[in-house]
């Protein structure tokens, strides 16, 4: 109901990707969601298992199209940020990659970590540990700027991908028609909390950056994201049903 009351923490997938992912959606994140706040940002990295034979980007696209179809690269499910940024690795570097989709996140990194698989385009808070730990191998992060959780790791636009961005947020929205009033108010109390101290640094340990904004620029921030996660759909060919 549009009463201010029943509020969804939206994200990437729900407000972004699933319009450009699935031919029948029971909703339209611009028609049917007020926008309150942007929250987050964070953004995936690159890594491979320490016995695939890659130091860099460069390194991996070489190998890759010596050995085409013989690199399995792992993702926590089709159709997440996992999946499409290894099916944006392939249509940009023109490489030839297998997608092996698993159930969930966890899978898909102990399968990698074991070795069955040799790539992921992983999410900074899973991978990170296991980069400090020399499980994993990081190649490059995937916004256009350097993440401040892996500052000495390229991003893949700097290493010679130009343009490729995959970048992962988090918002609030409410149902549409509720009162400007309403929305108004909740946008102040959620950007005053979220730019605490205490939930700033909880979320920073995550590899996740603050990035509150109001309710008249997260809404231009979402119709900006269907447009661009519709074109990395279309570049990817990814489809689900």
């Amino acid at each position: 109901a549009p009463d201010g009351y029943t509020i969804l923490m939206g994200n990437t997938s729900t407000l972004a990707i699933a319009p450009a992912l699935y031919t029948r959606l029971s909703y339209d994140p611009v028609r049917d969601f007020a926008p309150i706040s942007l929250v987050t940002t964070t953004e995936n990295v690159i890594v491979v298992h320490p016995s695939l034979p890659v130091k860099n980007l460069k390194d991996l696209i070489g190998l890759a199209k010596s050995r085409p179809g013989q690199i399995l690269f792992a993702s926590a499910g089709s159709g997440t940020t996992s999946h499409l940024g290894g099916e944006l690795l392939k249509a940009m570097a023109g490489i030839d990659i297998v997608h092996v989709p698993y159930k969930g996140s966890p899978l898909a990194t102990s399968e990698l970590i074991a070795g069955q698989t040799q790539l992921s385009v992983s999410s900074l808070s899973t991978a990170t540990p296991l980069i400090a730990a020399g499980r994993l191998r990081p190649l490059a992060t995937t916004a256009l700027k350097r993440s401040p959780v892996l500052p000495e790791v390229p991003t893949v636009d700097e290493a010679g991908l130009k343009g490729y961005e995959i970048t992962l947020w988090q918002g609030f929205v409410v149902p549409a028609r509720t009162p400007d009033a309403v929305t108004n108010a909740l946008n102040k109390a959620m950007v005053q909390a979220v730019r605490s101290a205490d939930i700033t640094a909880a979320f920073n340990k995550r590899g996740m950056q603050i990035a509150a904004t109001s309710t008249t620029e997260f809404g231009a921030f979402i119709k900006r994201e269907v447009a661009r996660w519709s074109e990395i759909v279309r570049r990817a060919g990814a489809r689900v049903g």
